[in-house]
Parts: structure tokens; sequence; C-alpha cells
């Protein structure tokens, strides 16, 4: 039998565990970290070979896939099948770098790619017992981030660019450009971070030796940026995927209305 008093210092220490934890429940709610458990957490590729003739290999869900970077690639499932899937890209043009993540039934591909000269993000949605591309959303930024994937939506990143994807119809919700800055501001970012109601872009260390890490801090409801950007700007074209923001129409839509 526990004695008395050590069973009311157990109580005690009982119900002071149950009201810090509901405290630190209340302080997640508002501007903490969001840690969810139940978002996808995208993939980056491993690669092998350079330029033109590398091969990315990444899992993502319950596929193991390998891409050869012209855009023609396959993916093994657990149950043994096999499903070959196209990425499409333009003419001379030829896959950099590769995320993965699975969305409902579907895959979603987060790529960069580009033809030695120039290179650009796209975000592909790849769906179906025929892995075809259900949408594709394009945006003009090379260095393209890990992205932060929260609720049906993602939030990507490249040179001077951020943005927020609805990952169901392929739009962007809201976007940024024209971020950078002489001579490496805003050059890339690390993983985005979702607090509360705001989302946090990070930069990534300057490589010129800058000391200071630039913050951007954006209302995720909104677009606005509240926080580290150009006076706190409008979002760009929330919401429209034309060519001006950098996004494609749905592959299989009709083109959005002027």
């Amino acid at each position: 039998m526990i004695p008395p008093r050590e069973a009311a210092y157990n109580g005690l220490m009982s119900r002071a565990f149950l009201v810090t934890a509901a405290a630190m429940a209340l302080l997640g709610a508002g501007n903490g970290p969001d840690k969810r458990g139940d978002d996808p957490v995208a993939c980056k590729a491993s690669v092998n070979g350079y330029f033109n003739e590398a091969v990315f290999s990444f899992a993502c869900g319950p596929a193991t896939c390998t891409l050869p970077a012209p855009g023609k690639g396959a993916c093994v499932y657990e149950d043994g099948s096999r499903r070959e899937f196209a990425v499409p890209l333009e003419d001379q043009f030829f896959i950099e770098t590769v995320f993965c993540f699975p969305y409902e039934t579907d895959l979603i591909l987060l790529i960069q790619d580009g033809d030695g000269e120039g290179s650009g993000s796209r975000v592909v949605r790849l769906g179906g017992k025929d892995l075809r591309a259900i949408w594709q959303a394009d945006y003009p930024a090379f260095n393209t981030g890990d992205p932060l994937v929260r609720e049906g939506f993602a939030y990507v990143t490249g040179i001077g660019f951020v943005g927020k994807i609805d990952l169901a119809s392929g739009r962007f919700e809201w976007s940024h450009k024209d971020l950078y800055e002489q001579p490496d501001v805003f050059n890339s970012f690390g993983k985005p971070v979702k607090e509360g109601r705001i989302i946090v872009f990070r930069e990534t260390p300057s490589i010129f030796g800058r000391k200071d890490v630039r913050v951007l801090k954006v209302d995720d409801a909104t677009g606005k940026i509240l926080e580290g950007g150009k006076a706190a700007a409008a979002p760009h074209d929330a919401g429209r995927p034309d060519e001006s923001s950098g996004a494609r129409r749905p592959l299989d839509s009709n083109p959005p209305p002027g």
C-alpha cells in the first residue's frame, strides 16, 4: 500500500502535470510551431549521375520510385505492381532536383528543372493507376527548397520566391516573387515552419559570410507579408494560376477565365 503522504504527493504531481500539459496545448494553439503528425513529410531524392544523365531515387508513401533526368520514371508499390509515369518537361529540359510526398492516393513531385542555362520549379500531381499528370504548377525560381505540407496545402520556396499551393487544384492561394536582394538575401530558404496563423520562411546561411539571417513571416490566410519583406507587401496574384504568377492551369481543365 502506498503511504498516504506519498499518495497525496503523487496526486498533486499528476494534477500539476495535467495543468502544465493543458497550458502547453493552449500555447501550441497560438503562435508556437505546428508539429502535426498526420501530414506527410517530403522526401528529397538521392541522385546518381550528373545533368541529363542523372537518375533520382526516392520513397514516396507506398511507392519506391526512380526518375531519370529526362522525366520518364517508374514506381514499384508494396503489392509488387509497377507503374510508369512521365513528368511534363519542355524540350531540352531535364530534372535537377526532386522532392516527393503522398497526397490522398496520389503522388506529388516538386522538381527543379532546367536546360543547363536556366532553371525553374514545378509541382506535379500524379494520380490514377497510370500515374498520369493531373495538374502541374510552375513558379519562376531555382534553388528549390524542401516544402512544408499542411492540411492539403504545400508551402514552396525558391530563390526570391515563396508560395502556398492548394494540392487539390494545383492553384496558388498566394505567392511572392522578386524577394531576392543583392548579394544573396533570400537566395534560398530552409523548410518553412507554421506558427499558428503565420508561415515563417527562414533563409539559409549566407554564402558570402553575411552574419544575419533574414526571416519572412506571411499571414497564412491572406498571404500578406507581416515581417521581413518589402514594406508588408500584398500577395502576388493570389489564387490565380496564370503565367504572371508562374503557375500553370490544371492539365485536364479548361483555361481560367480572363
